[in-house]
């Protein structure tokens, strides 16, 4: 839902600055570091939108690429928590099994699990 109504405000935000530049035809004086150029605002205008989108889809890409590594490492450290976890489950079963077995008088057999 989010997807749609940024799709929807992109296509409004680019049909007013498509109406805008429409009605600036004229041509301006650009100055460069080098010297100066004649161009129609609507070049102008529709050139620093296009390259304004560039720069913001720029940042968008970086602030997602980051969240996904950020995401991975999360799951990579969820997944040893599970199996340290799972280890520790299998520890307990273990010792409780074994002082069931002393609570009875039966005579204790070492066991060694590593970890």
């Amino acid at each position: 839902m989010k997807v749609q109504w940024s799709l929807i405000a992109g296509m409004i935000f680019a049909i007013l600055i498509a109406i805008f530049a429409i009605a600036n035809v004229d041509k301006v004086a650009v100055n460069y570091l080098f010297g100066t150029a004649q161009w129609p605002l609507i070049l102008i205008i529709l050139g620093s939108a296009f390259f304004g989108a560039i720069i913001s889809i720029s940042f968008s890409m970086v602030k997602i690429y980051g969240g996904r590594r950020k995401y991975s490492q999360l799951e990579h450290t969820l997944k040893q928590r599970e199996d340290m976890v799972a280890m520790q489950q299998e520890k307990i079963q273990h010792l409780q099994s074994e002082v069931a077995r002393l609570e009875k008088g039966k005579p204790a057999q070492i066991e060694v699990i590593e970890e």
